[in-house]
């Protein structure tokens, strides 16, 4: 039997998944503005510069948020869609013996 290969939910297409990519990325870019916000702080640096961190570290926290989003995300898709391929074809083999038993009672 051939590998079949149905085509996936793209991850934007998805509600819970879209929803909980753009949860990950704002709160990936809260944390990582905060921290450079922090540690900036910490530096006795002036406000400018403790700002500018910030931006900076709210732009990458966003970048590894997404990026770790979109990689779980994608692995729970396809492993929805094996489960789906597998119930799919163990309903077809159950319907195919079910339909070559002899009729009871003959």
């Amino acid at each position: 039997m051939a590998d079949v290969r149905p085509p996936l939910v793209g991850i934007n297409a998805h509600p819970q998944a879209a929803l909980s990519v753009r949860r990950w990325k704002s709160w990936a870019a809260l944390a990582g503005f905060l921290l450079a916000a922090y540690e900036s702080y910490g530096q006795s640096l002036p406000f400018a510069d403790i700002a500018l961190r910030a931006v900076a570290g709210g732009v990458v926290g966003y970048l590894i948020g997404y990026a770790a989003a979109v990689t779980v995300w994608r692995h729970l898709l396809q492993a929805q869609a094996r489960l789906a391929v597998d119930r799919a074809r163990e309903l077809r083999e159950r319907e195919l013996a079910r339909q070559q038993q002899p009729p009871r009672g003959e």
